[in-house]
């Protein structure tokens, strides 16, 4: 009869254990991917300081550094107005749970007349964070992935893949990114990889983390003329040096000083 107790007795502690188990497993919080910081997507610009103006001559270096990086900030920036306006819209929202470790961002946006609906869904898998923005448009678009990316759970690197538009549904820009959450320094780079283009496998590299006197960097290999541009900055004092072998018909760096006058290279090869 002992015995039969005992082993009633130790049923009932293993089931209360089992239940208490599950009920702790099952309430457990779910918590949300996070989003990548707006750095992960968006390329700096290089600019002038406000506080100052550009000399009316001797600024050719500086002035053809910028051009490069402008035609790029053109395709950044024009090109990719709605998923880089929907990316930058999702990190001011509150996502919600839809199922296991998926979560859902939704939200609206206008740009000019038309207002944009998005859903972008982020979900953990294994050890890493995959990403799908939908948008859809009133009369126009129905639920389009506009672009879809992964990065590893420290959100130190990841990949987005940019589509060109509802209306050419086919791979347009390929991002690669990197993040130093401690200093705030990373890389970008993007790569035109639409098929059939002139330009597929041209890319502008932008990275804040250089030592030495130069912290930042542009590279730019224009696809179609097979030439590499390559540029260092100062984003303090705004001194450059850009070396274009196409332009200039040299391999030399071609220096600017905080003035963005065109200056005397003493800078060593990089």
């Amino acid at each position: 009869m002992k015995r039969n107790l005992k082993k009633i007795g130790f049923g009932i502690m293993l089931a209360v254990f089992i239940a208490s188990s599950f009920s702790l497993s099952s309430c457990k919080k779910k918590v949300a991917p996070v989003l990548p910081p707006e750095g992960a997507f968006v390329m700096a610009d290089l600019s002038e300081d406000g506080s100052k103006s550009l000399p009316e001559v001797g600024s050719e270096n500086f002035l053809l550094a910028t051009g490069n990086v402008f035609v790029w900030t053109v395709i950044t920036t024009v090109a990719m107005v709605v998923p880089v306006t929907a990316y930058t819209s999702a990190l001011q929202q509150e996502p919600h749970h839809v199922s296991g470790n998926k979560w859902v961002w939704e939200y609206q946006f206008g740009i000019g007349f038309k207002i944009y609906t998005v859903q972008l869904f982020g979900e953990t898998v294994d050890n890493e964070v995959n990403w799908e923005l939908h948008v859809s448009l009133t009369g126009e678009i129905d639920d389009f992935v506009w672009y879809t990316g992964t990065h590893n759970l420290e959100g130190s690197a990841g990949q987005w893949i940019i589509y060109k538009s509802p209306s050419e549904n086919h791979e347009f820009i390929q991002i690669d990114w990197t993040r130093n959450s401690d200093d705030e320094t990373g890389t970008i780079k993007y790569t035109n990889i639409e098929a059939g283009n002139a330009e597929n496998g041209g890319y502008i590299y932008y990275g804040n983390d250089q030592a030495g006197e130069f912290n930042t960097f542009f590279d730019i290999f224009n696809k179609g003329e097979n030439n590499l541009i390559e540029i260092d900055y100062n984003s303090t004092y705004h001194n450059g040096r850009i070396k274009n072998e196409k332009y200039y018909l040299d391999d030399l760096w071609h220096c600017w000083n905080e003035n963005y006058i065109d200056d005397y290279c003493d800078t060593p090869t990089k």
